[in-house]
């Protein structure tokens, strides 16, 4: 084989598919920007795809998710699913120390708007907003650094930081409005989807239990959901998908319904010593964030003075005047994230 075939061959294998341009991208500039830590920890180091080929393709599945009856209907029941986890200490009570709801529900005003609303510290409204202001401008700059000045301009334009009695709330506006007149149709009946977390410990405990093993320091979680939606939810799904999950999808739709439920009781003197410890597993993350600037975590691990938890999510403007809600309860991250970065090591110098 010729060098110039080699050549060649190297550049289809880095060439990536675009994907197909879809009117979501809101919606992922919305995650993309309140989640600053997901967004940046999973995109800090360099990549061949680009940060928008990201939120197309998830926009891809959240259209295909909307856009479409997911309700079961009586002439095409499509696919339901209901599922039950519990892991829990034989004999313990079900976990209620923290959870987390989600929700597709009908609004008649629906606005195309993202919120994430944290709860300030008593009196630290003010405070809370100007840290979260700057967390908001070093978070463009790294993004400008690594994605470009143009989607740090974007995220500029349609992001802000608003504070209220008790609240501070970061808002997200839909840079490109879809208009859904001719999706109403499709959408008589709600969707059913409810997605239900709960933990038997508080972030807040487990950072004080960083000797535990995680189990026993966790001590129960449980996970309950629902879902229907029709046969075409299916088949869209499956074009934006790589080709052994399309295959997968494909097998899903011969099934019309499914029912899971799944609880492990664990022995209240069991040993877990082989199992990692709530210290091993900070130190993990602690590692990942020791690559991002010491300016932008030096702005995370400041909201701690001033946040009291992080309380809802919302997503407006969905196709059948549909919102996502999420609601978080004693869901206390700030202090994780400062006992975390304040446990960073040092870098180690450089031997030559």
């Amino acid at each position: 084989m010729s060098d110039s075939d080699n050549m060649l061959m190297d550049q289809e294998a880095l060439t990536v598919r675009q994907p197909k341009a879809r009117h979501w991208v809101w919606f992922g500039l919305a995650v993309a920007t309140v989640g600053f830590v997901a967004v940046l920890s999973t995109s800090f180091k360099p990549r061949h795809s680009t940060f928008a080929m990201h939120i197309s393709h998830g926009h891809s599945l959240m259209r295909a998710f909307t856009g479409r009856v997911l309700a079961a209907q009586a002439d095409n029941p499509g696919f339901t699913s209901s599922s039950h986890f519990l892991i829990n200490e034989a004999g313990a009570e079900a976990p209620s120390a923290m959870s987390i709801n989600s929700k597709l529900v009908k609004v008649e005003h629906p606005d195309k708007v993202a919120f994430v609303t944290v709860k300030a510290k008593e009196g630290k409204e003010a405070a809370l907003q100007t840290a979260l202001e700057e967390l908001l401008n070093e978070t463009l700059k790294l993004m400008g650094e690594m994605k470009g000045e143009d989607m740090a301009d974007l995220v500029r334009q349609h992001v802000s930081v608003n504070k209220s009695e008790g609240h501070v709330a970061i808002k997200v506006l839909d840079p490109t409005p879809l208009d859904v007149d001719d999706m109403e149709k499709d959408f008589e009946s709600a969707p059913d989807f409810n997605l239900n977390l709960s933990f038997g410990s508080g972030l807040k405990e487990l950072m004080e239990n960083k000797e535990a093993h995680f189990p026993v320091a966790l001590k129960s979680l449980g996970v309950d959901g629902s879902l229907a939606m029709s046969e075409a939810i299916l088949k869209d799904s499956e074009e934006h998908l790589p080709p052994h999950m399309g295959a997968q999808l494909d097998l899903t739709r011969l099934i019309m319904a499914e029912s899971l439920s799944l609880e492990l009781l664990y022995r209240p003197d069991g040993d877990f010593s082989k199992l990692p410890t709530v210290g091993d597993l900070t130190a993990l993350m602690a590692n990942t964030l020791s690559e991002f600037p010491r300016e932008f975590l030096d702005k995370l691990a400041g909201l701690d003075q001033f946040i009291d938890g992080v309380t809802s999510v919302k997503v407006g403007g969905l196709p059948g005047k549909l919102q996502l809600e999420v609601e978080f309860n004693n869901f206390h991250i700030a202090p994780m994230l400062r006992e975390v970065i304040d446990n960073i090591p040092e870098p180690k110098p450089i031997m030559w």
